[in-house]
């Protein structure tokens, strides 16, 4: 059985490697340029609309950064706007913390993935015998 004209075991592998490509660009925007967003508002105590801050300020304004506070994306209780100010409501601090936080390691996953699927993919242009082995198993 063949998929686009490659074999199963080759098509699996190159779904894999555009899987793990594709997860590791979502790794980077969620906790490179969203988690960016949300540590610099902590750290600048922006809590509400007093000490609110603007991109600017914060040392983001950059086009993720803003697209990633587009109309409701980080509105949802977390990060919250007023006059093209930022603000995280003191009650979601911990939540955005723990979900958006720890940008350290957004970077190295993201990198590590995009080996991954990188390799996946010449794994199965220069080891045709892996692919072989991998459709055997199907």
């Amino acid at each position: 059985m063949s998929i686009f004209g490659m074999s199963m075991g080759e098509a699996l592998m190159w779904c894999a490697a555009v899987a793990l490509v594709l997860a590791s660009a979502s790794a980077y925007y969620t906790k490179g340029i969203v988690g960016k967003i949300v540590v610099r508002l902590i750290k600048t105590k922006a809590f509400d609309k007093e000490t609110a801050r603007s991109l600017d300020e914060i040392g983001c304004d950059s086009f993720l950064c803003r697209f990633a506070l587009r109309n409701g994306y980080l509105q949802d209780g977390g990060v919250m706007s007023h006059q093209d100010r930022y603000f995280i409501t003191e009650g979601k601090k911990d939540k955005m913390i723990s979900k958006y936080g720890k940008t350290e390691n957004g970077a190295s996953l993201a990198v590590s993935l995009l080996i991954i699927g990188l390799a996946t993919a010449v794994a199965a242009v220069f080891f045709p015998d892996i692919e072989r082995l991998i459709g055997s198993w199907l």
